[in-house]
């Protein structure tokens, strides 16, 4: 095999393990990305320890509307507004 390359399995791989570095080590992962180095494992590496941290950068762009509960308990009750809509027009 060539040094240059890994087989989508190796590379699946060191991908999921750099995804689960950084949500184990997040220091660890800062480490691994700052490296200079350059090798296939290293950049599959990189490459689930940027995805790994997506989901955290989502969050703060969320406009605040998004940011709140949704499932908190709203004034009227429930059956208030279950009541009202299952009601059949009257003609």
């Amino acid at each position: 095999m060539d040094d240059k390359f890994l087989s989508e399995q190796e590379f699946a791989d060191y991908y999921n393990i750099g995804y689960g570095l950084n949500k184990v080590s997040p220091e660890m992962a800062d480490l691994i990305v700052n490296t200079k180095t350059r090798s296939p494992q290293l950049d599959a590496l990189k490459a689930g320890i940027e995805i790994s941290r997506e989901p955290e950068r989502e969050k703060d762009y969320l406009p605040e509307w998004l940011k709140e509960d949704w499932f908190k308990e709203d004034s009227r009750g429930i059956t208030q507004s279950l009541h009202k809509s299952i009601e059949p027009d009257k003609e």
